[in-house]
């Protein structure tokens, strides 16, 4: 309990201071959940040879999430004040590379009204959001014949999990589960990265394969009209 009561003291010290790749490799290594209560809940997962905490913290009835490592803070914010949070720890078999899926709720479990995609990141020796916000990330390319665009997997992966199975446009289930048994969707840039659009949660949306290609051949108004209605609710969330 050592970490809990220190991440208070950093809940204390931010009150003066307010404001402050799910890929296709990737597998899920630990799935907690709990309710917040008192003074809040904490979880504890192994990464590589350290401890990494996730605690939800409550402090003049404000929400924190903090993140240590090996008993030390290194990252602290201030959050919805959700009840019910359930963190998925997921491993990349590729790169060897852990995140974190944290999600909550304020009045049920099931719901979410808060969701993040984080992990900590070995070179920066920092604890990172993968989910970038939106407007502040150019897309990156490199010509070679033609123009690739560089596409972050862990944008393209987070869509598909929060898509939770369904297509976002046609609402039909995934039309089969992969080896891996997930369900089988496609990652869609809702403004194309070659017509200016950025690589960002905010521009990606989740499509069966059928409707992904309708929207490449035919790019309807109505369509765009209806998945960019999914993705202001969730930017309702992520505004708060």
């Amino acid at each position: 309990m050592k970490f809990m009561r220190i991440c208070l003291l950093v809940c204390g010290l931010m009150l003066a201071f307010v404001g402050v790749t799910y890929a296709s490799s990737f597998s899920v290594s630990a799935d907690k959940y709990g309710k917040v209560e008192g003074n809040g809940i904490e979880f504890s997962f192994s990464e590589n040879n350290k401890i990494i905490q996730i605690a939800f913290l409550t402090k003049d009835n404000e929400r924190y999430l903090i993140a240590g490592k090996d008993g030390e803070p290194i990252y602290a914010a201030k959050i919805l004040n959700v009840k019910y949070v359930r963190i998925k720890q997921v491993y990349d078999t590729e790169t060897g590379k852990y995140a974190y899926i944290i999600s909550g709720s304020i009045n049920s479990i099931g719901d979410s009204d808060l969701s993040l995609l984080m992990g900590y990141d070995e070179q920066k020796e920092a604890w990172q959001l993968y989910v970038r916000e939106k407007n502040n990330v150019k897309i990156s390319y490199r010509t070679i014949k033609t123009t690739t665009y560089i596409r972050d997997p862990y944008i393209a992966e987070y869509a598909k999990l929060r898509a939770d199975g369904f297509c976002q446009l046609c609402g039909e289930k995934a039309p089969f589960y992969t080896k891996n048994n997930k369900p089988y969707l496609e990652a869609h840039h809702l403004k194309w990265l070659s017509k200016g659009g950025i690589d960002t949660i905010d521009n990606v949306v989740a499509l069966c394969p059928n409707c992904h290609r309708k929207m490449h051949e035919l790019n309807n108004k109505d369509d765009i009209k209806k998945l960019k209605m999914v993705l202001d609710e969730y930017d309702k969330i992520r505004d708060y």
